[in-house]
């Protein structure tokens, strides 16, 4: 009798007042069948007799109407009881929403007397049509405002008892507001050779199917990626004394964010060789040992033919003068009183400075 897919047939109903509950009742009699269903007066139910039209009565005037309160039940022939629930469906596409695009949801519940029917809309899209009360609901894409969104949708009866569906989507284009990093940190100025890791922030969202494209400028200097996957970069830069900008922008179907610039959070990226000159021991007594570090990272540097160093104390008298080679070599400080004095190195127009403590 129940041919509708809006219902679906069920073994057992412990609770009548269920969501849109039928109860059939299927009366075999000679070549005919007699079948009824029940209404929303649980006194009463429609019944239609083989090819005659329907008609509504009390469900005790059923002809074959088998009831446990019956005085002498006819036990050869009685009704078949058979169960059915609404099996009610929201409908719409969980695809990308663009802004403007218009997109309707719906329900295939249009006739359910004393039900009502109640709709929820997520943030970025506006409300065109239909909603509180209707079986569709028409929204539409926000300008300007992106991320990810939802249609709520609920069926309430008159007994208390509610049904409810939801669909997830992403609406507009891909949020992208700032690029953090970088890993290791620290890299106002970085070293030659180096990986250096940068993110997008927030993190990608795998409803906004974005895709990213990384740049960095200058783009005519000497750099590469290491490692490139979809919201994360490493970026190994080699030009040594300049500076650099990262910068990166999301797209997907909706078209693509603005370009996001390291310069917004950290400023110009400033590379350079990262070699380092230690001193052993300090304080000293009777000589130091300077030691020239180049990490294997830094494949560019060479080093110098020749280093200046001079030891100086703080009213800028010099006490020690020479020109050294290679990468170590020490330097007698047993005629320096006790104090503190600075060691300086120049090299290749650049100057580095390293405090030295004597103490006999």
């Amino acid at each position: 009798m129940i041919s509708d897919s809006s219902y679906r047939e069920v073994t057992d109903i412990e609770d009548y007042n269920q969501l849109g509950v039928k109860i059939v009742y299927q009366f075999p009699y000679n070549d005919y069948e007699h079948s009824a269903i029940s209404t929303n007066d649980t006194a009463y139910v429609i019944s239609k007799w083989g090819k005659y039209g329907k008609y509504k009565h009390y469900k005790h005037e059923c002809e074959y109407y088998y009831s446990s309160e019956d005085d002498s039940p006819d036990t050869t022939i009685y009704a078949e009881y058979r169960y059915f629930l609404l099996n009610p469906k929201m409908t719409g596409s969980t695809s990308i929403l663009c802004d403007n695009v218009q997109r309707t949801f719906s329900t295939d519940i249009t006739d359910m007397t004393g039900a009502s029917l109640s709709w929820e809309k997520g943030p970025h899209i506006d409300s065109i049509s239909g909603g509180a009360g209707k079986s569709t609901f028409t929204v539409q894409g926000s300008e300007n405002t992106d991320g990810e969104s939802y249609m709520n949708f609920k069926i309430s009866t008159l007994s208390g008892f509610t049904w409810s569906d939801s669909k997830s989507f992403w609406a507009g284009k891909p949020v992208f507001t700032s690029i953090s990093g970088p890993n290791p940190p620290y890299i106002y100025k970085g070293c030659t050779g180096q990986p250096y890791t940068f993110w997008a922030n927030p993190a990608r969202d795998p409803d906004s199917q974005s895709s990213y494209t990384w740049m960095v400028q200058p783009g005519y200097l000497d750099w590469y990626f290491q490692y490139k996957y979809y919201d994360w970069v490493t970026i190994v830069f080699n030009d040594p004394s300049d500076y650099y900008q990262v910068i990166a922008r999301a797209t997907n179907i909706c078209g693509p964010t603005s370009w996001v610039i390291t310069y917004d959070e950290i400023g110009f990226i400033e590379i350079m060789d990262c070699y380092y000159f230690s001193m052993y021991p300090n304080p000293a007594s009777d000589y130091v040992t300077l030691t020239l570090t180049v990490p294997d990272t830094d494949t560019d540097f060479e080093i110098p033919s020749d280093f200046k160093i001079q030891i100086i104390d703080n009213a800028g008298m010099t006490y020690y003068s020479a020109i050294k080679s290679g990468d170590s070599f020490t330097i007698p400080v047993n005629n320096l009183k006790n104090g503190n004095y600075l060691v300086s190195i120049t090299f290749d127009n650049k100057i580095e400075n390293l405090p030295l403590i004597i103490k006999h």
